[in-house]
Parts: structure tokens; sequence; C-alpha cells
């Protein structure tokens, strides 16, 4: 079963991660997409313009005179897929930054709520998000902003069965590191434990006092990004927090998980978006399930928002 979403704004870290996505749509626009769009109405400025807005989210300067082309290319999802999500992506992000357009985009959203649905997984999580942004910013009113699984990227299921994929296939050696990480004290016992965990189609840490073994190894190798299994034991302790989190009867221990993973995400936040190819999309995959379907989740807590803005890592937007 797939985790609803609660959009939290303004926490700094949501604005950070809500306007990095919407950029990131809108960055990945090749420039004959924005020559499509600025040419919509004759006599705009050359789209060239638009540069540092693709930056910052806000539209301003020489950019402010291209918005009449955005808001129409907003409207024509039939003739330009690619200019309709780049110009959408870019006026939500302009409004969540206080920017120079004036139009609220509510007709925009009334008009082609279904059409946002029926994007790629990726392009609809980051639309609705920015959406759901506006309006708990109340920048549109709606009747019904999105939630749910409208702002969830990929399903839980999904989630789970990449981290899993990527936990299972760990090799001997990169297992036998791991279960010499508490500092060489039980190896063997931690070796079995591990095994038979990783034997398992849905590899879930054992809850309560045998979790020790192989728990103890995961929880160490997690914390040192050089260490060998660190992807792996990050991705046992992201299927172990997304896992308790859909019980109900666990609440306390999965609030509990998942304060550790934020605190990890502040810490390791480079290491993680340097992990190469499946290894990284699944874990950058588990975190950002995390954002999406646990309200408060927030690595940053800690910090003043001028140090969010300042330092602060978005979880990057997933290619597919």
């Amino acid at each position: 079963m797939t985790m609803v979403s609660v959009l939290r704004l303004p926490s700094p870290f949501a604005r950070l991660q809500t306007l990095a996505d919407l950029l990131a749509l809108a960055r990945a626009a090749e420039p004959k997409v924005w020559a499509r769009v600025a040419a919509r109405i004759p006599g705009l400025p050359a789209p060239e313009a638009l540069r540092p807005s693709l930056s910052s989210g806000r539209i301003d300067g020489a950019a402010a005179e291209i918005l009449p082309a955005l808001e129409l290319a907003a409207t024509l999802p039939g003739e330009d897929t690619e200019g309709f999500v780049a110009a959408t992506a870019l006026l939500i992000a302009d409004r969540l930054r206080f920017g120079a357009g004036q139009d609220d985009l509510f007709w925009h959203i009334d008009a082609h709520g279904a059409q946002y649905r029926t994007l790629p997984d990726r392009v609809r999580g980051a639309l609705l998000r920015g959406i759901a942004g506006l309006s708990a910013q109340g920048r549109v009113r709606l009747e019904e902003p999105p939630a749910g699984s409208d702002l969830v990227t990929h399903s839980t299921a999904d989630v789970l069965g990449r981290l899993s994929a990527l936990a299972r296939a760990a090799p001997p050696e990169i297992r036998a590191a791991m279960s010499r990480a508490d500092m060489r004290r039980a190896p063997e016992a931690h070796a079995v434990a591990l095994d038979a965990l990783l034997e398992q189609a849905h590899p879930v840490l054992p809850r309560g006092p045998s979790r020790w073994h192989p728990g103890e190894v995961v929880d160490l190798t997690s914390l040192f990004p050089p260490a060998r299994g660190f992807a792996e034991a990050t991705a046992l302790l992201l299927i172990e927090a997304i896992t308790l989190a859909a019980d109900p009867d666990m609440a306390r221990l999965a609030a509990e998980r998942a304060e550790g993973l934020s605190w990890r995400w502040m810490q390791f936040d480079r290491a993680y978006t340097a992990l190469p190819g499946a290894a990284g999309d699944a874990v950058i995959g588990g975190f950002r399930h995390l954002w999406e379907t646990q309200p408060g989740w927030d690595p940053y807590s800690s910090l003043a928002p001028s140090d969010v803005v300042e330092s602060g890592i978005a979880i990057p937007l997933p290619a597919a």
C-alpha cells in the first residue's frame, strides 16, 4: 500500500525541496523548447532572458516580459507537452518565490488538473507538490489542494522493491565487511544474522532485542560513507523505516527510525547524492519517499532558515 503525503510549507527544507523539483523540470527543457514557448507571442525577448529565472525560480527583469508566453504555453498541453510542463513548473516556482507573476494560476490549475495527473510520475509529483505549496502558502485558494498519492513520486512497493534489490545483491565481501563493523566483536553472529536477513525477499530488520544481530553492524556501517556496504546498510535502514511507518501500531518506533535517517541526510547528504547507478537511485528514492510520506520529516530542522538555503541539499528528482 502506498503511504499518503501531507506537504509541509513553509518549512525551509520543504521550500528548498519543492523549488528544487520544479526547477529540475524547468531546466530539463532544451533551449528549443523555450524558443517555442517564447515564439508564441511575437516581439518578446529571446528565451535566454530566462536563464537567471531557471537558476533562482524567480521571474524578474527581462524575463518578466516573457510571462505572457509562459502563461499561454501553460494552457496548451495538447500542442506542446514539453513546453506545457516547463512553463508550468517555472510559473509555479515564480509564485512560490513571490516573483513578477501576479496571476494566482487558479484557472490554469482548475482547467488542467486532470492533465497534470496523466504526466510521468516524477513530473506529476513535482507539479502537484508545487501547487500544494501554493495552497499552503495562501497563494492560491483551492477547494481540494493536491494531497495523498498525488504528491508521492513512486509507490511504497516500488521504493521497497528497489531498496530490497540493492541490499540483497550485496556480495560476500560486502557482507563480511559489514559483519566486522562492530569493532570485530561477534562477527560470526552478525554474519549469520545478516545472511538470513538478506535471504528474505523483503529484508526488514527484526524488532526488539533480536534486532542487535545484525542491526548493530547495519547501523554502524551506515555511519561511515567510505565503508564497504554503506549503500546496502542505508538501504536496510530505509526499508525498516518505511515498513514501520505503514504499521499504525509502530508509530513511535517509526518516528524514531525516520528521525535517525533525517539526521543521516543532514550528515551525509553529499555522500548519498554521489552514490552511482542503481544504488544511488534506490537510496535517493528511499529518502524521497520518507519526505513525501511522513509529515514533519525535515533533515535540516535544527538549522536556521538561512543555513538551510545556504548549505542544504535537496533530494534529487529521479530521472524516471
